[in-house]
C-alpha cells in the first residue's frame, strides 16, 4: 500500500484530480505557511493511501495537477 498527503493550496485553480482508489486517512487545517515567501498561510493536508499498482497513475495525474509555481 501506498500512502502519502498531498497539500491542497499546491494544486492549480481549475484542476481535477479523480482519486478512484485512494483512501482519505485524514484532512488537516494548521497556520503554517511562510506568507512571506509566497506561500498562503493556512494549508490543508490531506493524507491519503492507495494500492501500489494505482500510484503511477496517480503520481502522473497529480504532477499534472500541481501549481507550475509555488507548487509545493
Amino acid at each position: 500500500m501506498a500512502s502519502g498527503a498531498l497539500i491542497g493550496e499546491s494544486v492549480r485553480v481549475g484542476a481535477t484530480l479523480d482519486p478512484s482508489h485512494m483512501n482519505v486517512l485524514k484532512i488537516a487545517r494548521a497556520d503554517c505557511g511562510d506568507e512571506s515567501c509566497g506561500q498562503p498561510r493556512t494549508w490543508t493536508f490531506i493524507e491519503f493511501e492507495l494500492p501500489d499498482d494505482d500510484a503511477p497513475a496517480w503520481a502522473d495525474q497529480l504532477a499534472g495537477a500541481l501549481q507550475r509555481e509555488l507548487g509545493w
